[in-house]
């Protein structure tokens, strides 16, 4: 009997723990990505020369997109979060309810995505110094990452591990962005010209996987070296011919 409350007891510490890392992450990322848009967006003010901003003034033909753009995006952190909470106080049938929610958002977030990278592709602002269509190719991956995951995600709910670190994976995939306007972040030149400061926020996962299980969970095993491989693909991706015409085409 001694042994099976011990083991009841050890299964609600795990519990306990696995709520605290997925809310603790979902809580990171939100700051984060206040932290980064801050500045240009929900602090909008005067933001610092080099922090790009598509809502300076005078204001441009299409800054509710900007700002539409801005709130999905904000929407999905705290969607993720609201979650997390959610499952944390074991109210299940509110997340699965709630969760409805990403089956709208995730496509409108693309969608808005899309036509916020083929107006700024079109339209050079703020001192862009390379062609346009190059810079498409790193907000257009990471669009496409975050569909995989999500689309991977939301296919496996019933199998809640697997659908956990997906749905992590899918907003650490475009917490890049805030993270690039994280103006106290390093970038030496001994670091790889891809390495992007957003993929460190996969390594927590990795470390969680290997304290409580000692293995990493195929999604996680999966999922994180697909993500880092999006930084050095983007980087190739961006040079080649056919992406150049294939943008070209597309914003003409």
């Amino acid at each position: 009997m001694a042994t099976l409350a011990e083991g009841r007891a050890e299964r609600a510490r795990r519990v306990s723990a696995e709520h605290w890392f997925y809310s603790g992450m979902a809580a990171l990322l939100a700051a984060v990505m206040f932290a980064g848009f801050a500045p240009s967006y929900y602090l909008h003010g005067d933001a610092p020369l080099d922090v790009g901003t598509y809502l300076d003034l005078p204001a441009q033909p299409i800054r509710a997109l900007f700002l539409l753009h801005g709130a999905v995006f904000s929407a999905w952190f705290v969607l993720q979060l609201a979650q997390s909470l959610l499952v944390a106080g074991r109210r299940l049938a509110l997340h699965k309810w709630l969760g409805q929610a990403a089956l709208v958002l995730a496509p409108l977030m693309v969608i808005v995505g899309m036509l916020v990278v083929f107006y700024t592709t079109r339209h050079v602002f703020h001192g862009e110094t390379q062609p346009t269509a190059r810079s498409a190719a790193f907000p257009l991956a990471l669009l496409t990452w975050f569909s995989g995951f999500v689309i991977a995600g939301l296919s496996l709910r019933k199998r809640p591990q697997a659908h956990k670190r997906l749905m992590l994976l899918a907003s650490i995939a475009i917490i890049a962005p805030a993270v690039g306007r994280i103006e106290m972040l390093p970038y030496p030149d001994w670091l790889p010209t891809w390495w992007n400061w957003a993929i460190p926020f996969a390594a927590p996962l990795i470390v969680w996987d290997l304290a409580t299980t000692r293995r990493l969970h195929p999604a996680t095993l999966i999922g994180v070296p697909a993500f880092v491989l999006m930084f050095p693909a983007a980087v190739w991706i961006r040079t080649t011919a056919w992406w150049t015409d294939m943008i070209a085409t597309l914003v003409s």
